[in-house]
């Protein structure tokens, strides 16, 4: 196992556990930049970053995610995908139209309440119109909804509306790990001969705290940053691609839609989360 049960809400990353499994197995030249998803894209990340040097006195501390596939233990951590965090009496909201929006992801604070501003609830819930609201990062179509963990009763499966995937997509759910950015460092990031050596720097990655990635572009005011949503995507052929899945995908794995593997905002872009001073949300979705 390379996850940790503690007194958190979300199970935490054993990254000593990750050493073990990948340090004799992968060399260097197979190291590179990552959109966190997997177990091998944070080790590939943090030991680059050691390797290099490019750890600085005042970086930003943030809660990234590793995520495994399936449904969690409790239902309130931070996931994509899957049976959302929600009441059983409210109703599942809807389009003008009265079909209902598109479950993307839920973030969970609980954890990281040092990494932000007080907050207007536990778990921020993100829907969209439909299918294509996330997949061409469209953030007019987004919804943005807080919830409070309580003991109320939950929306089953068989309450919960189904949705007909036509892309490729991911169920799972986020395990915790405490790291930081270091945008300073970027620029000598850049200079490595690494292969995507821009996401190395300031992790591109399902994350809370920290600075937005490589892809913002300050497009977005009158917010405070706290998180960030970042396509994920499994790598083929390594050992754990998923927290809790220790059989690799084989290489041809991403040439069909079938499967549990990636959920893409645009092309490999990030959604960026901004808290406005009434509690709403705002956002900005960039892509390569």
């Amino acid at each position: 196992m390379i996850t940790l049960t503690s007194g958190k809400v979300h199970d935490e990353i054993d990254f000593a556990a990750i050493q073990r499994t990948y340090d004799d197995a992968m060399p260097a030249e197979g190291l590179r930049g990552q959109n966190i998803s997997g177990p091998y894209d944070l080790y590939s990340v943090e030991t680059l970053r050691d390797r290099h040097g490019l750890r600085r006195p005042h970086g930003t501390p943030t809660d990234a995610f590793v995520f495994a596939e399936g449904e969690p233990s409790k239902r309130q951590v931070t996931k994509i995908g899957g049976l959302p965090y929600w009441p059983a009496a409210k109703p599942w909201p809807t389009n003008a139209d009265g079909s209902p929006m598109w479950f993307m992801a839920q973030i969970n604070f609980c954890d990281s309440l040092d990494l932000v501003p007080e907050l207007p609830g536990d778990i921020l819930l993100i829907l969209t119109e439909d299918e294509a609201g996330w997949c061409y990062d469209d953030c007019k179509s987004m919804h943005f909804i807080w919830e409070n963990v309580t003991d109320q009763e939950l929306i089953s499966q068989q309450k919960f509306p189904e949705f007909d995937y036509e892309y490729t997509h991911f169920d799972g759910y986020g395990v915790i790990y405490r790291t930081a950015d270091y945008p300073e460092a970027s620029a000598a990031a850049e200079e490595l001969d690494v292969r995507d050596n821009y996401c190395i720097a300031v992790l591109p990655a399902v994350k809370i705290g920290g600075v937005p990635d490589h892809l913002y572009r300050g497009c977005v005011s009158g917010g405070v940053y706290i998180a960030q949503l970042a396509s994920v995507n499994a790598v083929p052929e390594i050992r754990y691609p998923w927290a809790n899945r220790e059989t690799p995908y084989d290489g041809g794995f991403g040439e069909t839609s079938a499967g549990n593997y990636s959920m893409m905002i645009g092309d490999m872009g990030s959604l960026h989360l901004f808290l406005k001073p009434d509690g709403t949300i705002t956002c900005s979705s960039e892509t390569h």
